[in-house]
């Protein structure tokens, strides 16, 4: 959708962005962040053409921005601000039908249809504010005025250049939920600068951290907080950010990838000498291809000792058992564990196959671990 390729923006011998070279997917919400400085809102203006680079260029489908008409470009994106830009002359219907009216083509009574579903959309009623100045607006309101004239013509691209950074903590909070909410039924392509990290991890599909005009890591959010690529990026996360967002913890990450495992066919007594063996009170059974069939607890064969111990594990063995999937995050987990009583529970795909198991011991050591990881207070 947007391509940066090889982009350095030079103001005389500062150099604010080089050699920057990325790709925003079609549909995507993607956080530009870093220190005050780092190039960011440069990038940001580059693809509007506020900024023209020093070289490299920039894409949109496939479209150098720098050989399009800049009328037509930036009608064809929307652009919010920190101070909103919204025309104090202008009541908020005028501010929002602005660009529309200019498309000569559009009917008015279709523009002021588009006006009001907008204004519901962003949650302003149309009867009680339409015809108010931005004067008589709260910041908030002002702000939601701006994120609704950058929807007003349907733009495929939406730039946010630090938009809720003025606001209040609480407004801010409800902007940046009602952002996520309108993106997720819209999936616009939305490019958003920040400098709060707690912000990013809200909001963004993907981040991309620069510094000094450089990107030091692109990649999604559940990455970035995993895995980061450097010591910077470690230490502008934050440490023990992850726990922070706990939907970010996923089964996949905190299982043990190679469980004990039986196949169906088993004897008892095998299954028995191998639990002794394992240091375990549990075996999975499984198919050839990992299909899980059930469950074999200890207890289950103590309760029957005087059984055949030549029976194969099929005929006793628990066959209704909590199952997880492998994007299961660790607040569904614990509810899951606290809610049947659970030691163990198996990790399965869509198809049933077995990809790992959680024991409520390598739960608490993962719960653990953002103790360990916090550094003594002297």
């Amino acid at each position: 959708m947007i391509t940066f390729d090889k982009i350095t923006k030079k103001y005389d011998q500062h150099l604010v962005v080089s050699d920057i070279s990325f790709e925003i997917q079609k549909g995507e919400m993607v956080v530009l962040i870093g220190e005050s400085g780092c190039g960011k809102t440069t990038l940001l203006k580059i693809i509007n053409r506020l900024i023209k680079p020093s070289s490299g260029n920039v894409y949109i489908n496939g479209e150098n921005i720098l050989k399009k008409d800049v009328i037509e470009l930036r009608r064809n994106i929307g652009y919010v601000i920190q101070q909103t830009g919204l025309f104090p002359h202008m009541t908020v219907r005028e501010n929002i039908e602005i660009i529309p009216r200019l498309q000569k083509k559009k009917d008015k009574a279709d523009i002021l249809n588009k006006t009001i579903e907008l204004m519901e959309m962003v949650g302003l009623k149309p009867e009680q504010y339409l015809e108010r100045y931005p004067f008589q607006l709260s910041g908030g309101q002002q702000q939601r005025v701006g994120v609704a004239r950058a929807f007003a013509c349907d733009p495929d691209v939406i730039l946010m250049d630090e938009p809720f950074s003025a606001l209040d903590p609480i407004t801010r909070v409800q902007l940046q939920d009602e952002l996520v909410e309108l993106q997720s039924k819209l999936k616009k392509t939305i490019v958003f600068v920040t400098h709060d990290m707690d912000e990013a991890v809200k909001i963004a599909d993907r981040i991309c951290l620069i510094d000094k005009g450089r990107i030091v890591q692109y990649d999604t959010v559940e990455e970035i907080m995993k895995n980061p690529a450097n010591e910077f990026v470690s230490e502008f996360m934050g440490a023990n950010r992850i726990w922070s967002s706990p939907e970010y913890i996923k089964a996949k990450d905190i299982m043990i990838k190679n469980p004990v495992c039986v196949s169906p066919d088993t004897t008892v007594l095998r299954s028995m000498e191998r639990m002794r063996f394992q240091k375990v009170d549990s075996l999975l059974v499984t198919d050839k291809e990992k299909h899980l069939l059930g469950l074999i607890r200890a207890k289950t064969i103590q309760a029957k000792a005087q059984m055949d111990k030549n029976i194969a594990v099929s005929e006793i063995m628990q066959s209704d058992i909590e199952k997880i999937s492998p994007e299961d995050n660790i607040v569904m987990i614990l509810d899951i564990f606290n809610m049947h009583s659970l030691s163990a529970v198996p990790v399965v795909d869509e198809n049933n196959v077995l990809q790992g198991l959680i024991t409520k011991s390598s739960l608490l050591t993962t719960l653990s671990q953002q103790y360990l990881d916090t550094p003594e207070v002297m």
